[in-house]
């Protein structure tokens, strides 16, 4: 085909006198090749587009030259033909070829977008003309490619969360999940994308979607534990968040608790252990306490019977010291007891407004003595004005027993003080000393049973180490804490707060002298006691003879009810073992009562403080007295029943 030097601007011109001004004025670049492919013209917008002038690219024979010459990425169409080549021999446009070209007036690639348009000056004419359009899209190339990287990245952390995560529709379909939730649940994510949410969890669990998905809908987020059904229909326990997301999809990560579960699982199964062990500590002490209570209590009443025999200054001497000894034992199992009580839940509080001054006063004639013994000063104090606290008035006495009483064995000099403020509705009782102190350190452990930090002689003076631990129980019991706050070498507070309440009555105010204690001559009284241990018995009688009374005795309850000794009207008292070999002690005591026709004065005795025993004497109309009995306990509980019929 001969060769033309036709302008194509000039013969596109012929047509329309505004091509030339208006080709300058597009912002898109035009290319133009002849029929041989050589380019012989270009517009601005192309200059400005591919970084080289006109006369550049007039030097070019085609735009694969010009793709070299632009480091033009030919791997965009690898083994096609030119987008130009085409346009020529099918006269029909190549649209929307996107390619990297290096533009070297801005030293910088940028993407173009690319059509091949064939132009026919007529339709007979043999000269054709390739316009190739231009389009600099950069800009949204880049745009594109950040949002690519962008999801890229967002399925990168998708998949490799360590978290499960579905999403569904509104209608359950499972939309998207990532690789966790396809290990998880045994599915391949082709297979597990047409299943529903109500495909993945065990059929008990279905109707608890629903609920969840509308609480969801709320805009809250619901987190609960569910069990996922794998593919294999094994199950996994997962502790799943749920929540509304826009574009009416559900959104839900959970996290695999097997491992968690399993803990817990571990944990329960220790803390079951660690009960039983507890348990087993408390029977273990009910028995023990209730075997060697006989012993101490018949070597008590022995001893008790030993003074009135008339001792020389030596014997006296040695009397003395066995009576320590043997207070010191009693105390010992007391608390044993009483720790044992508290675990095996045997003690029930009984709240009622206790009014602190009365009780405060006790505690003062109760402990003065062992202040005094020590040469401590023992002080109470409290507002002219007296203040009641909703307690059990037994265990808020038993409590500040204990840390009075711990307060002076662990102050060598100096003073004890108790006091009570209100603050906002409750009553601050604080037990004051100037004793050895707590290291900081041990502030956690001393309310631990059997520990003693300031004995390490191990003295039995100063207890088992079990009082904190009865204090600790005993204020739980009330719905209160004891706190302490303590400095080494300089003393210690133990504090706890009591709800105030309304005084039932105007209580006497006077604070008490401190005369010496004096027991009251005893009344003479006509006793029955049964009693099956020998030596226990054979002690009573003593102790109660020595007080005074006319005893009559039974090794069981059989015996007892056989006789007419019990049933005689001129019988003051009954005082029963609680575990007879025949009847229980309550038995033997209510069978007698049912035959006299009306309430009969006594009290159990008992060394026993297993659960069993413990529910029995929960529900005793008697008072209970646990062994060793205490002489003057035993002339209280007596004289409180005088005033009964």
């Amino acid at each position: 085909m001969a060769e033309t030097n036709i302008n194509p601007i000039d013969a596109f011109a012929k047509d329309d006198a505004f091509a030339e001004q208006l080709l300058a004025w597009l912002p898109f670049g035009i290319v133009v090749h002849d029929s041989n492919g050589r380019i012989v013209s270009a517009n601005p917008a192309a200059e400005r587009i591919l970084g080289l002038s006109l006369a550049q690219m007039l030097g070019l024979t085609s735009l694969d030259q010009l793709c070299k010459t632009t480091h033009l990425d030919r791997s965009d169409f690898p083994g096609q033909e030119h987008p130009a080549t085409v346009a020529l021999r099918t006269k029909a446009a190549v649209l929307d070829i996107t390619m990297g070209v290096f533009n070297p007036e801005i030293n910088s690639n940028i993407w173009i977008n690319i059509r091949a348009v064939p132009f026919l000056r007529d339709q007979s004419a043999d000269v054709h003309f390739v316009y190739t359009l231009l389009e600099d899209v950069t800009e949204r190339v880049t745009k594109l490619k950040l949002a690519e990287d962008g999801l890229n990245r967002y399925r990168e952390i998708f998949d490799s969360a360590k978290e499960a995560i579905f999403v569904s529709d509104l209608e359950g379909n499972l939309l998207d999940v990532n690789a966790e939730a396809c290990r998880l649940t045994k599915y391949r994510r082709d297979e597990i994308l047409k299943l529903r949410n109500v495909d993945i969890v065990l059929q008990t669990e279905v109707p608890r979607i629903a609920p969840e998905l509308i609480a969801a809908d709320t805009g809250i987020t619901i987190e609960n534990r569910w069990q996922l059904l794998c593919s294999d229909g094994s199950s996994v326990p997962l502790d799943l968040v749920v929540q509304r997301l826009a574009g009416n999809k559900y959104l839900a990560i959970g996290r695999d608790a097997t491992e968690r579960e399993r803990s817990m699982n571990e944990l329960a199964a220790a803390r079951d252990s660690a009960l039983e062990a507890n348990l087993a500590k408390t029977r273990f002490l009910a028995a023990a306490s209730h075997d060697l209570r006989q012993p101490i209590q018949a070597i008590g009443l022995f001893h008790h019977a030993l003074k009135r025999t008339g001792l020389n200054e030596e014997q006296q001497f040695l009397h003395d010291l066995l009576g320590k000894s043997v207070r010191n034992l009693g105390d010992l199992l007391n608390s044993l007891l009483d720790i044992s009580k508290l675990d095996a839940g045997a003690v029930v509080p009984s709240f009622e407004a206790v009014g602190l001054q009365a009780l405060f006063q006790t505690l003062d004639t109760e402990f003065w003595p062992l202040a005094k013994e020590k040469s401590l000063r023992l002080r109470f104090y409290y507002s002219k004005n007296d203040v009641f606290v909703l307690s059990d008035p037994k265990l808020l006495s038993s409590l500040l027993g204990n840390l009075i009483s711990n307060a002076i064995k662990y102050t060598l000099s100096g003073n004890v003080l108790v006091s009570v403020r209100q603050r906002k509705g409750q009553a601050l009782i604080q037990v004051w000393d100037t004793g050895i102190g707590i290291a900081n350190e041990h502030i956690n452990d001393i309310f631990k049973e059997y520990l003693q930090l300031g004995n390490p002689e191990r003295d039995r003076n100063k207890g088992l180490g079990l009082g904190l631990a009865i204090v600790k129980s005993l204020a739980r019991l009330m719905n209160s804490e004891v706190s302490v706050r303590s400095e080494l070498g300089r003393g210690s507070v133990f504090e706890l707060c009591l709800p105030l309440t309304k005084s039932p009555e105007i209580l006497d105010k006077a604070r008490p002298n401190h005369p010496e204690i004096k027991r009251p001559k005893p009344k003479h009284r006509r006793v029955v006691l049964v009693e099956d241990d020998a030596m226990i018995l054979a002690g009573m009688v003593l102790l109660l003879e020595d007080m005074g009374m006319k005893v009559e005795t039974f090794s069981s309850a059989k015996a007892a009810l056989e006789s007419d000794l019990t049933s005689a009207e001129n019988v003051d008292f009954y005082l029963s073992d609680l575990g007879l070999p025949d009847l229980s002690g309550m038995d033997f005591l209510e069978a007698l009562q049912r035959r006299r026709g009306r309430h009969i004065k006594a009290a159990i005795l008992t060394g026993d403080t297993s659960q069993e025993r413990m529910g029995m004497i929960k529900s005793s109309q008697w008072p209970v007295l646990f062994k060793p009995i205490d002489p003057d306990k035993l002339l209280q509980v007596m004289d409180e029943q005088d005033g009964i019929d």
